[in-house]
């Protein structure tokens, strides 16, 4: 898991807050198949995770947004017809 300060931090250095959602998304993409987001079609899912992620990061709820890019990986994936073990 990221942690939350390593978000806060990313996002004190003035990094564009869309991207950190998009640039989550795609570590948790990559910790279940060797896909990014730019490989995956651009689907209803994808955009409403990446919205809802950058809006944590924006009310400064790093921890959720964490929670939400995993949880988010996961419904993208099977979205795209991936079935994606648990690794936990």
């Amino acid at each position: 898991m990221i942690p939350p300060t390593k978000l806060k931090d990313y996002v004190a250095a003035g990094h564009d807050k869309r991207k950190l959602a998009q640039w989550l998304l795609n570590v948790y993409i990559g910790k279940h198949i060797p896909l990014r987001l730019a490989d995956l079609a651009d689907t209803a899912t994808v955009a409403s995770e990446i919205d809802a992620i950058e809006e944590c990061i924006e009310a400064g709820d790093y921890k959720d947004a964490i929670n939400m890019a995993e949880e988010g990986a996961l419904s993208i994936l099977e979205d795209e017809g991936y079935e994606v073990p648990n690794n936990e």
